[in-house]
Protein backbone atom coordinates (compact mmCIF):
# COMPACT_ATOMS: atom_id res chain seq x y z
CA UNK A 1 0.00 0.00 0.00
CA UNK A 2 1.61 3.38 -1.03
CA UNK A 3 0.09 6.52 -0.24
CA UNK A 4 1.39 10.23 -1.66
CA UNK A 5 0.67 13.76 -0.77
CA UNK A 6 1.52 17.15 0.04
CA UNK A 7 2.73 18.45 3.51
CA UNK A 8 3.73 21.90 3.17
CA UNK A 9 4.75 22.04 -0.38
CA UNK A 10 6.90 19.00 -0.20
CA UNK A 11 5.68 15.67 -1.57
CA UNK A 12 5.51 12.39 0.57
CA UNK A 13 5.22 9.00 0.27
CA UNK A 14 4.48 6.87 2.74
CA UNK A 15 5.14 2.78 1.72
CA UNK A 16 3.06 0.02 4.24
CA UNK A 17 4.83 -2.94 4.80
CA UNK A 18 3.95 -5.68 2.56
CA UNK A 19 4.73 -8.67 5.46
CA UNK A 20 1.99 -7.04 7.56
CA UNK A 21 -0.76 -6.86 5.65
CA UNK A 22 -3.66 -8.79 6.94
CA UNK A 23 -0.95 -11.45 8.27
CA UNK A 24 -1.57 -13.08 11.66
CA UNK A 25 0.87 -13.17 14.65
CA UNK A 26 1.81 -15.35 17.34
CA UNK A 27 2.21 -14.24 20.73
CA UNK A 28 6.13 -14.82 20.69
CA UNK A 29 6.04 -12.43 18.17
CA UNK A 30 3.94 -10.03 19.14
CA UNK A 31 5.90 -9.68 22.41
CA UNK A 32 8.63 -9.33 20.63
CA UNK A 33 7.69 -6.26 18.43
CA UNK A 34 5.83 -4.33 21.35
CA UNK A 35 8.78 -2.68 23.06
CA UNK A 36 9.20 -0.73 19.58
CA UNK A 37 5.78 2.10 19.33
CA UNK A 38 3.25 1.02 16.74
CA UNK A 39 -0.24 1.39 16.01
CA UNK A 40 -1.79 -1.59 15.05
CA UNK A 41 -5.50 -3.28 14.47
CA UNK A 42 -6.34 -5.87 16.90
CA UNK A 43 -9.05 -7.70 15.53
CA UNK A 44 -10.06 -11.26 16.66
CA UNK A 45 -10.63 -13.87 13.91
CA UNK A 46 -13.13 -16.79 14.17
CA UNK A 47 -13.68 -19.46 11.82
CA UNK A 48 -17.22 -20.17 11.30
CA UNK A 49 -16.86 -24.16 10.64
CA UNK A 50 -20.48 -25.02 8.91
CA UNK A 51 -23.04 -27.49 10.48
CA UNK A 52 -23.22 -30.54 10.08
CA UNK A 53 -26.03 -31.92 7.48
CA UNK A 54 -28.88 -33.78 8.80
CA UNK A 55 -29.43 -37.33 7.83
CA UNK A 56 -31.77 -38.27 5.41
CA UNK A 57 -34.58 -40.66 7.47
CA UNK A 58 -33.61 -43.76 4.87
CA UNK A 59 -30.06 -43.12 5.80
CA UNK A 60 -30.51 -43.49 9.52
CA UNK A 61 -32.60 -46.62 9.30
CA UNK A 62 -29.87 -48.09 7.04
CA UNK A 63 -27.61 -47.12 9.60
CA UNK A 64 -29.79 -48.45 12.70
CA UNK A 65 -30.36 -51.68 10.49
CA UNK A 66 -26.42 -52.26 10.19
CA UNK A 67 -25.21 -50.82 13.56
CA UNK A 68 -22.54 -53.53 13.71
CA UNK A 69 -20.90 -52.90 10.36
CA UNK A 70 -20.92 -48.78 11.56
CA UNK A 71 -19.57 -49.26 14.52
CA UNK A 72 -16.10 -48.93 15.64
CA UNK A 73 -14.32 -52.32 16.85
CA UNK A 74 -12.91 -51.28 20.02
CA UNK A 75 -9.24 -52.21 21.12
CA UNK A 76 -6.83 -54.10 19.00
CA UNK A 77 -7.61 -56.49 15.79
CA UNK A 78 -8.43 -60.28 17.00
CA UNK A 79 -4.92 -62.40 16.46
CA UNK A 80 -4.18 -63.89 12.86
CA UNK A 81 -2.45 -66.42 12.14
CA UNK A 82 0.55 -64.14 11.08
CA UNK A 83 2.16 -60.96 13.01
CA UNK A 84 2.52 -58.12 11.01
CA UNK A 85 6.82 -57.27 10.08
CA UNK A 86 8.89 -54.64 8.74
CA UNK A 87 12.20 -55.65 7.90
CA UNK A 88 14.89 -53.14 7.74
CA UNK A 89 17.62 -52.89 5.86
CA UNK A 90 20.79 -54.67 6.83
CA UNK A 91 23.50 -52.53 8.87
CA UNK A 92 20.82 -49.78 9.41
CA UNK A 93 20.24 -47.77 12.41
CA UNK A 94 17.97 -47.30 15.12
CA UNK A 95 14.87 -44.42 13.58
CA UNK A 96 14.95 -42.48 16.60
CA UNK A 97 13.27 -38.80 14.96
CA UNK A 98 12.74 -35.76 17.31
CA UNK A 99 9.35 -34.69 18.03
CA UNK A 100 8.40 -31.61 16.84
CA UNK A 101 7.83 -29.12 18.70
CA UNK A 102 3.16 -28.08 19.35
CA UNK A 103 2.33 -25.18 20.37
CA UNK A 104 0.07 -25.46 23.96
CA UNK A 105 -3.18 -26.45 22.44
CA UNK A 106 -1.92 -29.45 19.89
CA UNK A 107 0.02 -30.75 23.10
CA UNK A 108 -3.16 -30.76 24.61
CA UNK A 109 -4.93 -32.30 22.42
CA UNK A 110 -2.33 -35.08 21.30
CA UNK A 111 -2.32 -36.69 25.24
CA UNK A 112 -5.76 -36.36 24.76
CA UNK A 113 -6.04 -38.39 22.02
CA UNK A 114 -2.91 -40.66 23.27
CA UNK A 115 -4.76 -41.17 26.12
CA UNK A 116 -7.71 -42.16 24.50
CA UNK A 117 -6.17 -45.28 21.84
CA UNK A 118 -4.55 -46.48 25.39
CA UNK A 119 -8.01 -46.65 27.04
CA UNK A 120 -9.67 -47.67 24.31
CA UNK A 121 -6.90 -50.76 23.41
CA UNK A 122 -5.69 -49.49 20.53
CA UNK A 123 -2.06 -49.07 21.74
CA UNK A 124 0.15 -50.04 24.01
CA UNK A 125 2.94 -48.97 25.95
CA UNK A 126 6.55 -49.77 24.44
CA UNK A 127 10.25 -49.08 25.84
CA UNK A 128 11.04 -49.41 21.79
CA UNK A 129 14.64 -47.28 20.53
CA UNK A 130 12.13 -46.31 17.85
CA UNK A 131 9.99 -42.86 17.58
CA UNK A 132 8.65 -41.27 14.64
CA UNK A 133 6.49 -37.26 15.46
CA UNK A 134 3.02 -37.20 15.45
CA UNK A 135 0.90 -34.32 13.41
CA UNK A 136 -2.34 -33.02 13.74
CA UNK A 137 -4.26 -32.23 10.91
CA UNK A 138 -7.29 -29.95 11.16
CA UNK A 139 -10.53 -32.45 9.82
CA UNK A 140 -13.29 -30.30 7.74
CA UNK A 141 -15.45 -31.04 11.06
CA UNK A 142 -12.60 -29.08 13.19
CA UNK A 143 -11.76 -32.21 15.07
CA UNK A 144 -7.99 -33.32 14.64
CA UNK A 145 -6.43 -36.50 12.92
CA UNK A 146 -3.93 -37.77 14.39
CA UNK A 147 -0.90 -38.77 12.04
CA UNK A 148 2.43 -40.03 12.57
CA UNK A 149 5.48 -39.36 10.38
CA UNK A 150 6.80 -42.68 9.06
CA UNK A 151 8.78 -41.41 6.38
CA UNK A 152 12.71 -41.50 8.19
CA UNK A 153 11.39 -45.32 8.75
CA UNK A 154 10.02 -45.86 5.37
CA UNK A 155 13.67 -45.20 4.21
CA UNK A 156 15.32 -48.03 5.68
CA UNK A 157 12.49 -50.62 5.15
CA UNK A 158 12.95 -53.51 2.80
CA UNK A 159 9.42 -52.71 0.29
CA UNK A 160 7.97 -55.91 0.17
CA UNK A 161 7.46 -56.50 -3.97
CA UNK A 162 5.31 -58.95 -5.26
CA UNK A 163 4.94 -59.50 -8.83
CA UNK A 164 1.91 -58.15 -10.61
CA UNK A 165 0.22 -60.48 -13.14
CA UNK A 166 0.12 -59.07 -16.85
CA UNK A 167 -3.31 -58.04 -17.81
CA UNK A 168 -2.33 -59.12 -21.57
CA UNK A 169 -1.13 -62.01 -20.20
CA UNK A 170 -4.01 -63.46 -18.19
CA UNK A 171 -6.31 -62.37 -20.92
CA UNK A 172 -4.01 -64.32 -23.61
CA UNK A 173 -4.52 -67.57 -21.52
CA UNK A 174 -7.78 -67.35 -20.58
CA UNK A 175 -8.73 -67.07 -24.47
CA UNK A 176 -11.53 -69.85 -25.08
CA UNK A 177 -10.97 -71.77 -22.34
CA UNK A 178 -14.48 -73.02 -20.79
CA UNK A 179 -12.93 -73.34 -17.43
CA UNK A 180 -10.35 -71.84 -15.49
CA UNK A 181 -8.69 -73.24 -11.91
CA UNK A 182 -7.74 -70.33 -10.25
CA UNK A 183 -4.11 -69.43 -9.37
CA UNK A 184 -2.80 -71.13 -12.51
CA UNK A 185 -0.32 -68.02 -13.97
CA UNK A 186 2.09 -69.08 -10.60
CA UNK A 187 2.74 -65.58 -10.59
CA UNK A 188 2.44 -65.00 -7.14
CA UNK A 189 4.22 -66.89 -4.60
CA UNK A 190 1.74 -69.59 -2.18
CA UNK A 191 3.72 -67.43 1.01
CA UNK A 192 6.29 -64.22 1.74
CA UNK A 193 9.08 -66.84 2.88
CA UNK A 194 9.34 -68.62 -1.13
CA UNK A 195 11.49 -66.76 -2.95
CA UNK A 196 10.97 -69.24 -6.04
CA UNK A 197 11.94 -68.51 -10.18
CA UNK A 198 8.94 -66.89 -11.35
CA UNK A 199 9.31 -64.74 -14.01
Amino acid sequence: MTMLFHHQCRPCRLMGDATLLRSLLSARALNRITDATFVAWLMPLQSDLPSPKPIAKDFQDLLVEFANIFSTSPGLPPVRTTDHLIVLQPSSATVSVRPYRYGHTQKDEIERLVRDMFLGGLILPSSSPFSSPVLLVRKKDGSWRFCVDYRELNKVTVADKYLIANIQELLDELHGAAFHKAGSTGRLPSNPGSVGGHT
